[in-house]
Formats: C-alpha cells, sequence, structure tokens
C-alpha cells in the first residue's frame, strides 16, 4: 500500500506526525474536562404556576387540569405527572430519549401560551424550565462558630454566597438553617378595629410611605438639576411614626373651616398632629428575625449550610477547585470565630474514581506486556507492541477533544475492555515483518510488504471489533446516553491501533532503535513449511493466516542480552543481579530482606524472559493434542455436554439476582424522618436530634449532617416543617459494610421513642443517582377518589411491610393537613362588593403575613412584614373581626363574609398522566433485588382488579426491563453484523455460522462465572456479554480459517482439524490472555464495572477453553456429514 511505503520511506514525516499527535494528545489530556460519567440531558420540562394561597384541590381544577391538557398534545411526550401544593402547580413533562428538548421548550411554551387567558387572573404566569430529578449540590459547606447564628448567616450571605457565586462554574450557592433580620408590624385587631382601619390598608401605607420619589428637574443658569422627594424609612422607629389613617374629627366642617382661616392668616398655622392616627398606635414594631423555618447541624453543632450548584455544562472538579481557592480568600476577611468547613466535595469523589480506573487500565497495560514478552521471549518486540497502547489511547484523547466531550469513567473502561484488540494488531504486523526478514534480508523491504499482504485480513478483524459497539450509539433510553462514551472509545482505539500497526510500526522495525547488541543481519532463507509440521503462528484477532516458520527453533532471537561491569554478557535472565549495601542503607532496610526481595524478583524476571521456550511450546501442543484426540474420540460425549453446559446457563440466567445498576459503597447513607403533616418545627426538631444522639454514641460514625424543615419554598421537594434528614458518614475501613451498620443501627433505634416518626433509610450512591430514576420499588396507583387511593394505599403498604428485605416504605399520598377553613359567602362578599381575591389577601396579611415593603440599611433589604399579634392569630373568633375595606369605603368584618371553620384537607395531589395517583416506594436492604420484586409482584395480584383504579409495579424493575430489553436487541444486531462480515470474508454461509457457535461459549463462560463470584445481572454485565460477543467470535476465525488452508494444500480432514488447531492454540492463548490479564485490576475491583469486567474475563478464559475444544469439533461432525452426504 502507498501510505505503508510512505510511511517508512519518510521516516521523519511519520515521527512528525505522531508527534503532532502526542501533542494534540496532551493539549487535550490536560484541557478535558474530568467527570464521573458522560454529561446526560435528561429528557424533561418543569412547568411551575403559583397562584396564591389557593387550596391543592383548587389548584388542580383551575390551573393543572388545564395545562396537563394543553401540554399533553406536544409530540414526543412519554408521560404527564404533577403535584398540586398550596398555591403552587408543579408539572412534570417526560419525553422520549432522543428528543430535540430546545424544540420541545419551544412547542410546550406556545401550547402554555394559547391557554394563558384561561388560567385565573390572579396566577402567576407559568414559567417553562428544564428539569433534572438527579442535580445534587457539587459542594456543601458548613459555616460554625462562636458566633450567634444571625452573624453566621449574615457572613455567609453577604460575603461567602456573594465571592462563590462569581466563581467560574458557580451556578448557585444556597444558604439555609440561619436566622436572617426582618421587621415585624404584628397589629393589634381590637386597636385596628376601633380605628376603622383594614390590613390591606396599613399595607398599602406602608408601601406609599416607603419610597423616594423624582419629581423632575430645575434648570440653573449654566446646570440643570433633579429634583428627588426622599420619603424612605431612615430608622426602624420611622416605622411607627406612619400615619395610617387621619380621624374622623379632621374631616369635620368645624375643623376644615379653622383650617382655612388658619391658611388665610387670621390665625397662626399649627398643625393638628394629634388627630392623625400612626401605625405605631396600634400595632408593635419589631427589629427581630425571621421565624425559623430550619434546623441545621454538623457534628452536632448548629451551622448555617451552604449548597454550592454547578452550572450544567461545568467541569466539576475545575470549578471545585475554584471554589477551594475562593474560600482561601474569603477566609482572610471572615472573623476567626467563624469555622468554614467543607461537608460534601463530588470532585473528590470522581477523582478517586477516575483514579482507580487508570491505575487498573495501566495495571491491565502491564499485565499485558509482560504476556507479551512471555511469548514474543523478546524485550523489544514487546515493547514495540506494547507501544501501540498508549498511542491509540492518545488518539482517543484528542477525538475527544474536538468531540466536546469528556473523560469519565466510562470511556476509560472502553480503553480497558480494547487493550487486547489493539497490541492483537501490532502483533500481526510484527510478526508477519520478523517472517519477511527472514526471508529477504532486508529490514525496510520487509516492513513494507508485510504489513500490505495482511491489510485486508487486518482491517476485516477490525471491522469485527467494531461491529459490536455500533448497536450501543443506537440503543435507546438511559444505557445509550449513558455508555455511548464506552463505544466511542472501543470504535476509535480499534480504527487507531490498525493505523498504528500498518504505519508507525513499520517505521520502527525498518530503522530499529539500538537495544543492546545490535541484531546481525540474516540473509535469506525461507523453506515452505511441510503440512505435517507444528507450525508456530502468531496471528491477530480475526486475521488471516499471516506467518509459517518451519520450526519453532528459527522462530524467535536469542533472549535480549545486557551487559555487566565487567563486560562480558550474558542472558537478559541475568539482569537482576546480588547487591552490596553500604551501613547506612543496611540501618535503613535489613540487607537480609532485601537480598530476599531481589531473589525473588530475579526468579520472575528468568521465568518470563526464558518465555515460552521451545521445550514448554513442545509439552503445551502434546497435552493439548492429546485433550483433542480424546474429546474426537468422545465427540458426542463432549458436544452434549457443551449442550448441557448452554442450557444450564440459561436456568442460571433466570433464577440469578438482577438489579439495574450494581453499587458502589461509598460509606454513606441517609436517614429521613417523616412526622406527621402539621407537626411543628420544634417537634420535628426534637425527634431527630434523639437519632443524631444514638449516632454519636456508635462506633464507626465519622460525621452527621443534620437538616431539618426548609428555607427553599421555591424548591420543588424541600422539606416540611414535618420532615428531617441526617446524612451520615462511615468509616468504612472500621465498618465495612454501610447496610450491616444500618440493620444493627434500626435494632437500636427500636428501643428510642419517636413520637410516632417514620423513619426511611436510603443508600447514598452516587452511581445509582446517576443512572436511576425511581426506587427500587416503586407501586404507582391511580384513580378518581382521593379517599379510596388512600384505603388503598394503606392496604399496599402494610402488605409490602410484611416482605422481608423491605425498608422505607413510603406513600407520596400526603396525610389531610389540619386547617383552619375560611369558607366566603359569594353572595354577601358581592353585596359589599368584596371579591374573592379581596377576602383572602386579608385573611393572608392577618395570618401568614404580608411583606409590604423594604428596610434599607447600609446597602442591604429587609423586609417589613405585617400580621396579627400571635394571640390573635392562633384565635379563630379573632380572625373574624379582620376589617375589610369594600369599594364603597365601608369596613366589612371578615366574619360578615365569610364563615371560620376547621377540618381536614389535602395538602398535596398527585397525577399521573392526567389521573390522581399515588406512588408507594420502598427500598430493599438485605436481601435480593429480583427475589424481593418477584414477591412484590405476588402480592399486588390481589389488588389489581378494583374497578377503576389501576396497580402498576414500576421502579428499578421496569428501568432493567427497558434496558436489558434494549441491550438484547443491541447484542442480537452485533451478532447479526458479526455474522455478514464474516460470510463476506470467508465467501460462504456455512462456516461463519459455525463460528457463531463461539458465542454461545461465551454465554457459558459468563453464566458461570456469575454462579460462582455470586455476581447479581445487571447492566455493566449484560454489555459484557454484549462485547464478549465479538471477542470470542475472532478466536473461532482464527482456528477454521486456517483449518480450511490445511485443507486445501491437501490435508486430510481429521489430521487438518488436529494440526490446524494445534497451529493456531499460541496467538489464541496470547490474545486471550492479553485481554484477560488487562481486565484482572477492573474485575479485582469494587467499582460499578467490577461486574462488566468480570464477565468479559470470566466468559472470555472459559469460553476460550471450550472453542479450541468444541469448535474443532463441530467443525468435524458437520464436515463429515458433508463428506458423506450423496453429490
Amino acid at each position: 500500500m502507498k501510505l505503508i511505503r510512505l510511511a517508512v520511506e519518510r521516516p521523519v514525516t511519520t515521527a512528525m506526525m505522531y508527534a503532532a499527535v502526542l501533542l494534540l494528545g496532551l493539549i487535550a489530556l490536560i484541557s478535558l474536562p474530568r467527570e464521573l460519567f458522560p454529561t446526560i440531558s435528561f429528557p424533561e420540562l418543569l412547568i411551575v404556576t403559583r397562584y396564591g394561597a389557593a387550596a391543592p384541590e383548587e389548584i388542580e381544577n383551575i390551573v393543572t387540569k388545564l395545562i396537563e391538557e394543553q401540554a399533553g398534545t406536544v409530540p414526543n411526550l412519554r408521560k404527564v405527572r404533577s403535584i398540586s401544593k398550596e398555591g403552587l402547580s408543579v408539572v412534570i413533562l417526560e419525553f422520549n430519549w432522543g428528543t430535540d428538548m430546545s424544540f420541545a421548550h419551544l412547542a410546550v411554551r406556545e401550547k402554555i401560551d394559547l391557554i394563558k387567558d384561561r388560567l385565573p387572573q390572579e396566577a402567576e404566569e407559568p414559567i417553562v424550565q428544564p428539569y433534572n430529578p438527579f442535580a445534587q449540590p457539587m459542594m456543601v459547606l458548613s459555616a460554625s462558630g462562636e458566633l450567634s447564628l444571625a452573624d453566621l448567616t449574615r457572613l455567609a450571605n453577604d460575603v461567602v454566597k456573594k465571592r462563590l457565586q462569581k466563581v467560574d462554574g458557580v451556578a448557585s450557592a444556597t444558604v439555609s438553617g440561619g436566622q436572617e433580620r426582618e421587621i415585624l408590624v404584628e397589629v393589634d385587631v381590637g386597636k385596628m378595629q376601633a380605628s376603622n382601619i383594614s390590613l390591606s390598608g396599613i399595607v398599602d401605607s406602608l408601601k406609599t410611605s416607603n419610597v423616594n420619589y423624582p419629581a423632575g428637574t430645575t434648570q440653573g443658569r449654566f446646570y440643570e438639576y433633579l429634583v428627588r422627594t426622599i420619603g424612605e424609612f431612615k430608622t426602624v422607629a420611622d416605622i411607627g411614626k406612619t400615619v395610617i389613617a387621619v380621624d374622623a374629627a379632621r374631616d369635620s366642617p368645624e375643623f376644615m373651616f379653622k383650617s382655612q382661616s388658619q391658611r388665610k392668616g387670621t390665625e397662626s398655622f399649627q398643625p393638628r398632629l394629634q388627630r392623625m392616627l400612626s401605625l405605631g398606635s396600634i400595632a408593635e414594631i419589631k427589629d427581630t428575625f425571621k421565624e425559623i423555618e430550619s434546623y441545621s447541624r454538623y457534628k452536632g453543632k448548629s451551622n448555617v449550610s451552604i449548597a454550592i450548584q454547578k452550572q450544567f455544562d461545568a467541569n466539576t472538579i475545575k470549578a471545585a477547585t475554584r471554589v477551594r481557592r475562593a474560600l482561601k480568600e474569603v477566609s482572610l476577611s471572615l472573623p476567626k470565630e467563624m469555622n468554614l468547613e467543607v461537608v460534601y466535595d463530588e470532585s473528590e469523589f470522581i477523582k478517586d474514581s477516575l483514579r482507580d480506573v487508570m491505575t487498573d487500565g495501566i495495571l491491565g497495560g502491564i499485565f499485558a506486556f509482560l504476556v507479551l514478552l512471555f511469548f514474543l521471549r523478546n524485550f523489544q518486540d514487546a515493547f514495540i507492541v506494547t507501544l501501540s497502547l498508549p498511542v491509540s489511547i492518545i488518539v482517543y484523547f484528542v477525538f475527544v477533544f474536538f468531540m466536546g466531550r469528556s473523560i469519565n469513567v466510562i470511556g476509560l473502561m472502553g480503553l480497558s475492555l480494547s487493550i487486547g484488540s489493539i497490541t492483537d494488531n501490532a502483533i500481526c504486523v510484527l510478526d508477519n515483518i520478523d517472517k519477511y526478514r527472514r526471508k529477504l534480508g532486508n529490514l525496510v523491504e520487509a516492513s513494507i510488504l508485510a504489513p500490505s499482504e495482511i491489510f485486508v485480513a487486518q482491517f476485516s478483524s477490525m471491522l469485527s471489533n467494531v461491529v459490536v459497539f455500533l448497536p450501543l450509539l443506537f440503543a435507546q433510553g438511559l444505557s445509550q446516553q449513558l455508555f455511548k462514551d464506552l463505544s466511542y472509545a472501543a470504535i476509535v482505539t480499534n480504527i487507531a491501533a490498525l493505523a498504528v500497526a500498518v504505519t508507525l510500526i513499520p517505521r520502527i522495525t525498518a530503522y530499529p532503535l539500538k537495544w543492546g547488541k545490535k541484531k546481525e543481519e540474516i540473509k535469506p532463507q525461507w523453506t515452505e513449511p511441510k503440512s505435517d509440521e507444528v507450525e508456530d503462528e502468531v496471528i491477530g484477532i480475526g486475521g488471516k493466516v499471516i506467518s509459517k516458520t518451519t520450526s519453532i527453533e528459527n522462530k524467535h532471537e536469542a533472549p535480549l542480552k545486557l551487559n555487566d561491569s565487567s563486560g562480558s554478557e550474558e542472558p537478559a535472565s541475568s539482569n537482576f543481579q546480588q547487591r552490596s549495601f553500604s551501613e547506612d542503607e543496611d540501618k535503613a532496610l535489613p540487607k537480609q530482606k532485601i537480598n530476599k526481595l531481589f531473589f525473588i524478583l530475579k526468579k520472575i524476571w528468568n521465568w518470563l524472559s526464558q518465555g515460552l521456550t521451545d521445550e514448554r511450546s513442545l509439552k503445551l501442543h502434546a497435552f493439548y493434542e492429546k485433550v483433542l484426540v480424546l474429546s474426537i474420540t468422545h465427540k458426542k460425549l463432549v458436544l452434549k455436554g457443551a449442550l448441557f453446559l448452554f442450557l444450564f446457563s440459561f436456568v442460571i440466567f433466570y433464577f440469578k439476582n438482577k438489579i439495574f445498576m450494581p453499587s458502589v459503597d461509598q460509606g454513606q447513607f441517609l436517614i429521613k424522618v417523616n412526622m406527621p403533616i402539621g407537626t411543628r418545627l420544634d417537634v420535628t426538631d426534637r425527634v431527630v436530634f434523639k437519632i443524631e444522639s444514638l449516632l454519636s454514641k456508635m462506633d464507626g460514625v465519622k460525621d452527621t449532617l443534620i437538616r431539618v424543615g426548609a428555607t427553599a419554598e421555591e424548591s420543588i421537594d424541600a422539606l416540611g416543617s414535618h420532615q428531617g434528614e441526617c446524612v451520615v458518614n462511615l468509616d468504612l475501613e472500621q465498618l465495612k459494610s454501610t447496610e450491616k451498620f444500618i440493620l444493627i443501627f434500626k435494632e437500636k433505634l427500636k428501643q428510642v421513642k419517636l413520637e410516632g416518626a417514620e423513619i426511611e433509610y436510603i443508600l447514598q450512591d452516587s452511581t445509582m443517582k446517576s443512572m436511576t430514576v425511581e426506587a427500587p420499588i416503586a407501586i404507582t396507583i391511580k384513580g378518581p377518589d382521593l379517599a379510596a387511593l388512600r384505603k388503598l394505599s394503606d392496604d399496599i403498604q402494610n402488605s409490602l411491610k410484611k416482605i422481608k428485605g423491605i425498608e422505607g416504605v413510603k406513600t407520596s399520598l400526603a396525610l389531610p393537613s389540619f386547617e383552619t377553613r375560611v369558607s366566603i359567602d359569594k353572595d354577601r362578599a358581592s353585596a359589599f362588593g368584596l371579591s374573592v381575591s379581596d377576602i383572602a389577601r386579608g385573611a393572608l396579611i392577618g395570618v401568614r403575613g404580608f411583606i409590604a415593603t423594604f428596610f434599607k440599611e447600609q446597602g442591604k433589604e429587609f423586609g417589613i412584614r405585617v400580621r396579627l399579634r400571635e394571640e390573635d392569630r392562633n384565635n379563630p373568633a379573632t380572625i373574624t373581626r379582620v376589617a375589610l375595606r369594600s369599594p364603597q369605603g365601608i369596613m366589612v368584618p371578615l366574619g360578615d363574609v365569610a364563615q371560620i371553620s376547621s377540618g381536614y384537607g389535602p395538602s398535596e395531589i398527585q397525577r399521573s398522566d392526567q389521573q390522581r395517583s399515588v406512588i408507594i416506594s420502598a427500598q430493599v436492604i438485605g436481601r435480593s433485588l429480583g427475589e424481593v420484586i418477584e414477591e412484590v409482584d405476588n402480592r399486588l395480584s390481589s389488588f389489581r382488579n378494583k374497578r377503576d383504579y389501576s396497580v402498576e409495579l414500576g421502579g428499578a424493575k421496569k428501568e432493567m426491563q427497558e434496558s436489558f430489553g434494549g441491550l438484547f436487541i443491541a447484542f442480537m444486531l452485533a451478532i447479526v453484523l458479526i455474522y455478514m462480515i464474516m460470510a463476506a470474508g470467508f465467501e460462504s454461509l456455512l462456516h461463519p455460522f459455525l463460528i457463531m457457535i463461539t458465542v454461545p461459549l461465551g454465554v457459558i463462560g459468563v453464566a458461570l462465572t456469575l454462579l460462582l463470584t455470586f455476581t447479581p445481572l445487571s447492566v455493566p454485565v449484560i454489555i459484557g456479554i454484549v462485547l464478549l460477543g465479538g471477542i470470542v467470535v475472532n478466536n473461532g476465525i482464527v482456528l477454521i480459517d486456517h483449518i480450511n488452508e490445511l485443507r486445501k494444500e491437501g490435508m486430510e480432514l481429521n489430521r487438518a482439524v488436529i494440526f490446524g488447531s494445534k497451529n493456531r492454540l499460541r496467538p489464541v492463548l496470547m490474545t486471550a490472555l492479553v485481554t484477560v490479564l488487562a481486565l484482572v485490576p477492573s474485575a479485582l475491583g469494587t467499582g460499578i464495572f467490577a461486574p462488566m469486567a468480570l464477565a468479559t474475563f470470566g466468559g472470555l478464559f472459559i469460553s476460550t477453553a471450550l472453542t479450541l475444544i468444541i469448535l474443532p469439533l463441530i467443525y468435524l461432525h458437520v464436515e463429515e456429514k458433508k463428506l458423506h452426504r450423496p453429490h
């Protein structure tokens, strides 16, 4: 080929080309973002609509349903969910994976614009925004110390938050758990009624009294002057001086006449200030703090938490590094009494995960080099083959850079899986170059002709490795989004490996480096091997026969020789020599231990440098021949045994525990505390404090982060006053298992009085947070009536709690909340000219309070909240006395137009696919998910016969079914594509079919590996099976192709099968061992890809052994049938 000749004849050009690739790779490696997983854009949109203080049922009827019906007509919509709370409607739209969310956003916005006029006038405009259900803070900080909570909150907001929000990559910083200043205006309802004013009037007076307003400009001789009216409150005392009304006497004729006389000058004008009604006369002005809405503690001490959210496309590691740098700067301006600690940093977990995967990959590369050294028995050849690894990987980094993607554990795992196929290309080329070098005696010409001869075979081999990954790029759902980078890594590195093998490898061999003693020029010598001689050939995955040598002796060079200090030459095995050490070294490390270490290393080096010697090779071939001949003698028995193992593997898969994704024990779990709705915040905190105290007494607990209630009112899933959370970090070196700790803690917690609290335990796993949408167990109940839904939900929950392994059973159906209802008499309200919103606003100001305006001090704003006194707010009879001003100026008591009553009402209404729904979720601890799901499904059968009500089991089961189904299709598609490539290469339909027998052999290997290692079946395992299909098939190609060539040369069938299999033993074992040992570090790890590596490792190891026996037998059986078939 011209490309190969160009690469060899222009060595400087080739060197510069790869130097440029190296330079680009280093630039890419430095600048590429590093993430745990690829950035996944979830196809979900959120529609948020606020409507005053409307009740959940009212929100559902006049807001939520309308939006659901209109948005439900958008194309590619998969599911519609909604939540109706007090004053808030949230509609969540789930689209099909692959939907262009920009167009979907525009389509939804257009639909919402069509119904804006049909929404209540008082409702705010619906907000459409992207939604990620797994958006978690990048970093959580804790501010604590000897300062008061108010000072900590002030510093956190004014100093820390402002500085962090300027950091590149930070989207927001949210402060919670502290105290914030607020000005309270608490009105005495009795005085207010006697003064004939309303709460709305007080709010309006404060608004109009606290303004600076421009009055225009005046003209001077040269300049123009701005005129401003200054009326803002300068002190808190000024608020109480606000005039909210004028005494009735002021409007009398006598007062008006006297005022006119004064203005005419007959009397001196004295303003009658005592006739004006100030706010301070009917209300108490307090400079205080907002009511505490949340508590936060870290390590048992009250603190202020700061949650930092990164921007969607920001690099987590770089953003976290910038935040830490900013924290160092900020700490210099903070008081010494204030401590800032990093409670959680996602970047640390990402760096640890990437480091583990990269370490596994490097170790895998080292193992691959040692295998090559063992088989090739030449350090230089092993080094040249191994050189293709870093070059191919650098090409992948360049590809990632230009594609705008990130370095993540998925892509790095793809690199680890490709080590075997990458080195295989170099082995093929190097071996064929060696053949031509011996034949021609010219290294340059050999380096040109040898790669050209086998390029087509190598190209076919590369295609068979690539097509197995292509289906993953076209799969649907989360699996495709998640494992796209794995496919990219394998495809790009395989293509790059072929390019390196036919350009860089020939260039290096044509102009070899100096490795000790220069190789002697070998004169041309070549004799065709006899068909009955044992051929020792090196061939790549899926390659053709590329190398034939007449004997094993002339195959390899002598072992690499190194010069010792005396100048004499010795074999490479003597590289490690005994050393003498100085007295200082003796003291630092005992000489005996050093000698023992070098003795062991010397033994290992001797064994590796000797490699697969002639004697070892002959013994290996002889042993394999005996096994193969014995198998042919008992052919039917062996084939029946293989068929039994294949059928048995399906039994293993059927009964094997199935999970969506393997979890990684991070030594962290979450305790959720749920009290009855309506429970006061301090009561909830008291219960959470008991749990916190118990945790502090247990061994292995590093720290705890407590959060009770929430200040983020705009958050959809914000904690209520009846809810609390406790994040527990454990020392895994001491405890080993988080699940076991939870079980022990549960038993101890039973002895603590928790005042009716429901406790839920959730294992915190970053991998699961990124990959799973729902809880392991999620049951959706749909129906029209809330009461019936509640009854059905309670029955199912009671049934689930009896199942072993199920923990934290909870329902999305919120308990009815106790409420004081203001039932409006619309006829009487109309008679006074009052609207529903007027009445609702008056009640809202009186009870919850209303921010009328803001008090400004030193550049900061503090809300001025107007409400009734506490004793008035808590008395329903007093609330009826709240005055409402009608359009005619008449003061109407609230009790005249509304009836005050107490009762229970829904605090939240959830809907799914435009029906009221309830979701029951549960965690699984201490038992396999598959077993629990099967038992849950059986128990639900008795609840599925209710008319107008449906019960569906979803959660992890649904995700597993979708992912497993998609991956099964991908597996079958990969098999079909591989078969098509082989059929084109063999020009036969039968032989590729025989080679496909290796796929069931790979499945047997995976099944037995899962059985022996107690590994559950998961998405990574299935992907391992898909990838294994491409690897094991190539072993079959190597065997069948060579057997066919021997038969074309005239060898008898049985003899061709035996000798062909023997000749291919070494290359098959070498390729398999390189791939298998490269996966050993990953398979022995604890990451989420350990099951994938384990499945590929065990599947390839067992299938290689079975392929070397079963495939020759099947080939022999089929060909014998053809020979005996009458023509």
